[in-house]
């Protein structure tokens, strides 16, 4: 596995690497807490404010780039000790001048990694939304602009009648490409006929839940602002 490490996370690998496993172990504790569910691009911060006065420095940028890790770890298929071994052979190698990590700061490195590449819920929260948007494109947002448009008489400026027509703006991510988006017109009978389309999803959804429920089974349904 070829593992680029980008210059901008160096120093939180660097101040992972100084973490005592005290403070890894109240770290660890806070992250468990942590509902599958909540693993979004906010945690970091949210983590950062939970653990004020806890004596941690840097909260917010250490947990960025542990989380950075995670989805590299679910794409290996490997234990999370030989992906350690990786990063950490990556780490000896790319190395900016003058910021190599002597031997012992890498040792205490792998403890901590090794440690906070575990948290269960922080895995399946990131396993959960990395098997969610692991699809062609996805769905950002979308927008709908209603106009109004005159029906004249004929041979005539006059106005004898209106239509309602609306524009529904989708946008959307596709894999390797930044946002994009599309336009389609509707009717009102479009606009129901979507409706009932969603209304049937939902629907779909409260059933599948209710049986998850039945079965104590987790259903992760991760939260968006």
């Amino acid at each position: 596995m070829n593992i680029r490490i980008p210059k901008n996370r160096w120093e939180a690998l660097v101040r992972l690497a100084d973490m005592s496993a005290d403070a890894v172990k109240i770290l660890f504790a806070e992250l468990a807490k942590v509902p599958p569910q909540k693993f979004g691009p906010d945690l970091p911060d949210q983590i950062a404010e939970s653990l004020k006065g806890s004596g941690i420095e840097n909260v917010s940028v250490i947990a960025d780039t542990l989380f950075s890790l995670i989805p590299l770890l679910i794409s290996s298929g490997k234990p999370v000790n030989e992906v350690v071994e990786e990063l950490l052979n990556a780490i000896r190698n790319q190395a900016p001048s003058g910021k190599n990590l002597e031997e012992d700061k890498i040792e205490q490195l792998r403890a901590n990694l090794q440690k906070l590449l575990r948290v269960p819920s922080i895995y399946m929260g990131a396993k959960a939304t990395s098997v969610l948007t692991d699809n062609q494109s996805n769905f950002l947002s979308a927008r709908i602009l209603t106009d109004v448009r005159p029906v004249f008489e004929l041979e005539s400026t006059d106005v004898a009648a209106a239509v309602i027509l609306h524009n529904l703006k989708i946008s959307f991510a596709s894999q390797g490409d930044s946002e994009r988006e599309f336009f389609v017109s509707m009717d009102a009978v479009d606009v129901q006929s979507l409706i009932s389309t969603l209304q049937r999803a939902q629907q779909k959804a409260d059933k599948l839940q209710k049986i998850f429920n039945e079965t104590n089974l987790l259903l992760i349904n991760p939260e968006r602002i």
